[in-house]
């Protein structure tokens, strides 16, 4: 079976999917099935790689391991800001996800 898949140059996802896809010509057609199949059958797959996401997931998981006492914070530390917050509101969401490439 054959299919051609036609990438927009313009696209910076679509850069970076081909991109990979030049560097394994052999396993080209895995990569692109598994990734399909994954994309299609996880719910949550277009989240994975959201930096809002991975963000999110992140602040969670310090501030648990903060309650639990697993992290300290040092007294050397500056005072912390709430700068991240109007960073990740004006950031170009350029991590972007990889699965993002095959819509």
């Amino acid at each position: 079976m054959r299919l051609m898949l036609q990438f927009n140059e313009q696209d910076v996802r679509h850069k970076r999917a081909y991109d990979i896809l030049k560097k394994s010509p052999r396993h080209c057609a895995d990569l692109v099935t598994s990734a399909v199949l994954h994309y299609v059958e996880c719910p949550d797959a277009h989240m994975e790689l959201d930096a809002v996401s991975l963000r999110s997931m992140i602040r969670s998981v310090i501030t648990e391991m903060l309650a639990d006492g697993t992290l300290q914070v040092s007294a050397q530390m500056a005072a912390p800001t709430n700068n991240w917050q109007k960073e990740a509101e004006s950031e170009d969401s350029s991590l972007g996800s990889l699965m993002d490439a095959f819509r």
